[in-house]
């Protein structure tokens, strides 16, 4: 399942095509998550913009929408196109890898 949260005065979240959202993902506050986006396992996101891509399916990795996976809290950050960060409880900006690290 998954969790949405807009229930504060001035929250968007704007999911587009194609993505995977897992295993209990919670989203809250504003977020924007672009074409082929994955969210895989328990993670609180808060406040975080995922650029779109391909899907999952596609050939390059690296060309795929952003991706979260693991399990924590990821708050404000912003990933692009082919971008990860495989968090253990903690998802920050120098956690960033090519999902290409992956395949």
């Amino acid at each position: 399942g998954i969790r949405i949260k807009a229930n504060i005065d001035g929250v968007h979240i704007k999911i587009e095509d194609d993505g995977r959202y897992v295993n209990n993902p919670e989203i809250m506050g504003t977020c924007h998550f672009g074409n082929g986006c994955q969210i895989l396992g328990n993670i609180t996101v808060q406040n975080c913009v995922l650029a779109g891509g391909g899907s999952f399916k596609s050939k390059d990795p690296d060309l795929r929408g952003a991706l979260l996976k693991g399990y924590g809290l990821a708050r404000n950050l912003h990933l692009e196109p082919g971008q990860v960060i495989n968090g253990r409880g903690h998802f920050s900006d120098d956690l960033i890898e090519l999902q290409s690290a992956y395949h």
